[in-house]
Formats: C-alpha cells, sequence, structure tokens
C-alpha cells in the first residue's frame, strides 16, 4: 500500500529458510498512520501481496518471525501491542493465510518498546511465543504455548 506522501514506517522481515532450491516466503510488517499492514510473497520476491493487519486497531511498531518448516503452514508468526497497551496481538498463518489476531496479555503493556514474537515446531505441533515490556516499560512478559518457563530473580 504505497500512498503518495503517506509514510510506511518500522518494517520487519523475516523470511521462511526452508530448501536451497525452493522459491522463499517471507513476509514484512510496517505501520502506517499507526495501523499495523504487512505484505507477503510466496515466490522470493517477485510478486508481494498487501495484507491489512488490522484497520481498527492501532500500534507503534509490528514484529514478525518464521520458523525453517514452511512446507507444514502457518510457519509465520506476526504481532504488535496497541498504541494504548492495552493489547498484545498476535496472529499465526502461512504466508499467504488469513490473518486472525488473538489477544494474548492479561496486563498493561507499554506500546513504547517493540513486543517480540517466534515461532518453533514442537512435540504438539506449532506453537509460538512471544515477549513485552510492561507498562511504562517495567517488568517483561513473556507467553508460550506448550512451554514450561520459570523465571527467578538472581
Amino acid at each position: 500500500m504505497i500512498e503518495n506522501g503517506v509514510k510506511n514506517e518500522k518494517p520487519c522481515l523475516t523470511i521462511s529458510q526452508q530448501a536451497p532450491n525452493l522459491e522463499k516466503n517471507m513476509i514484512i510488517t510496517f505501520t502506517s498512520r499507526n495501523h499495523p499492514y504487512s505484505y507477503y510473497t510466496t515466490n522470493g520476491g517477485k510478486l508481494w501481496t498487501f495484507k491489512v493487519f488490522s484497520l481498527t486497531q492501532t500500534c507503534a511498531y509490528t514484529y514478525c518471525s518464521s520458523d525453517s518448516s514452511s512446507n507444514a503452514g502457518n510457519n509465520f508468526v506476526m504481532g504488535f501491542v496497541t498504541l494504548n497497551g492495552d493489547s498484545v496481538i498476535t496472529t499465526r498463518l502461512s504466508a499467504a493465510g488469513n490473518v486472525s489476531l488473538t489477544k494474548i496479555n492479561t496486563i498493561q503493556a507499554s506500546p513504547l518498546y517493540v513486543p517480540v514474537f517466534g515461532i518453533y515446531t514442537g512435540e504438539n505441533g506449532k506453537s509460538s511465543v512471544s515477549a513485552f515490556a510492561g507498562n511504562g516499560g517495567v517488568n517483561a512478559y513473556f507467553d508460550g504455548e506448550h512451554m514450561i518457563t520459570v523465571i527467578k530473580k538472581i
């Protein structure tokens, strides 16, 4: 979505690392007018397709990540924190898949810091993880599907 005079800002790019002879699946997420958007390609960048993340949610940053087993599908994870910090939003999909947004936080998040998301294939299939800063940048929070984590203060 290139509009004359409108800034597309703060891009994040991920490339699914499949076999060398296959054309790469890639996703770029970015903000425009404080809304989250993305472009994806399934043919190594020869053709890019625009995708709307959300026109109802606003954010300062987006983030995307991928795993290496793209032939299994749902190998990308994308997300953002809303500008008011109320919601950490994520979705897991294939490059050309539909966007189905899910709120993952129960506490206020900081919209001033980039949230991070990861995806991996485990015993239960595809799973995703996320980390984000708390309100005002105080504390860091982690959410992981099918992961047992214990974080202790040192």
